[in-house]
């Protein structure tokens, strides 16, 4: 399973896998941008989530392209100076 998967091409730990060894796992991606885009490049599952700790727990989003993430981990997220 690869979070936050940005559009299945981007920075993707999996492109290759699925791509040239047939991978079939799940790619998923809060950012609604990234989502459309990840759904026309990739084949596998593509569910349109937040990872987190606690199912169901509401969280707050930064979108800031492929910097984005969970806003309470915002600042701790060593690509702090690239999301401002």
């Amino acid at each position: 399973m690869e979070f936050g998967a940005t559009n299945g091409v981007l920075l993707s730990n999996t492109y290759l896998l699925e791509k040239e060894f047939g991978w079939q796992g799940i790619c998923a991606e809060p950012n609604p941008i990234f989502f459309e885009q990840l759904r026309g490049n990739r084949n596998c599952k593509v569910p349109n989530v937040c990872i987190g700790m606690k199912t169901g727990e509401r969280v707050s989003f930064v979108y800031a392209a492929e910097y984005g993430g969970m806003l309470k981990y915002a600042e701790d997220a060593m690509h702090t100076d690239k999301r401002h």
